[in-house]
């Protein structure tokens, strides 16, 4: 069965928030971060905290346009992709109005992070730092839950309500943010970490920690960008210059 977005919206506010989610799709996949049509990105409604835009079901994400988004709210009923969708993502949202953004990836570093025992990012190099004391795991794999479990409760547990990374075991990831541009600047930084860490724990040979000191010289050192929480953060420029590169090869995510 179909399902389009439920409402018609026509604000500034609301093609921006738009434009922006449908670039994090197209991103993602210049990035390796997708994984067929599966997973999704959503984003609170910039002007109905109860309702959010949605990646639209069995759609890859080199397709996903601004107009192709879902609109969805308490009222929604869906089914197959987009009912695990948003039995994860609106419970997340909901217990963190601060996640205005929320992000779920299988993302190759990722996933294979979430696959160790221990699957917590070492603090070993300054990308890790970004996510110093961000960070939580889930206890359990939670791909065996039924289909009326509410996952995403579950994860807005684990994640309390100060961590914006949850690695979920033996899963992948959530990675939530306060705009689009920060949630998926920080997500690419979280893949290429991953990676990072993973290819020198392959060496098996002693990882350098880095000091507490350091760990907390660096992180108030960027904690002002961090708390800018709507426009001029690196990470929002970042992501601003990405979206420079779509507008150059495919501007049609915008439509």
């Amino acid at each position: 069965m179909a399902i389009t977005a439920t409402r018609t919206e026509t604000s500034e506010r609301v093609k921006a928030a738009r434009i922006d989610l449908a670039a994090a799709h197209r991103l993602a996949v210049r990035d390796g971060l997708n994984e067929g049509t599966w997973n999704h990105l959503t984003l609170s409604h910039p002007e109905d905290p109860e309702r959010m835009l949605m990646t639209p079901p069995d759609t890859h994400w080199s397709q996903v346009t601004a107009s192709s988004l879902l609109d969805v709210g308490p009222d929604f009923h869906p089914d197959g992709s987009a009912w695990i969708a948003y039995r994860i993502h609106y419970p997340v949202h909901s217990a963190r109005p601060d996640a205005r953004c929320v992000l779920h990836v299988h993302s190759p570093a990722i996933k294979a992070m979430s696959m160790l025992q221990d699957c917590r990012l070492r603090m070993v190099d300054q990308s890790a730092l970004m996510f110093y004391n961000r960070c939580a795991v889930t206890e359990e794999f939670d791909g065996l839950q039924d289909a009326n479990t509410d996952q995403g409760k579950v994860m807005a547990q684990s994640m309390g309500e100060n961590c914006s990374v949850l690695f979920l075991r033996n899963h992948g990831a959530v990675v939530t943010g306060p705009t689009v541009g920060k949630a998926y600047s920080e997500l690419y930084m979280l893949e290429r970490t991953c990676a990072s860490q993973l290819m020198a724990l392959a060496t098996g040979l002693p990882l350098t920690e880095l000091s507490e000191q350091q760990m907390q010289v660096f992180t108030a050192r960027t904690k002002v960008d961090q708390e800018q929480n709507d426009t001029g953060g690196i990470l929002d420029r970042s992501f601003a210059a990405m979206k420079r590169v779509l507008d150059a090869t495919e501007p049609d995510y915008r439509d």
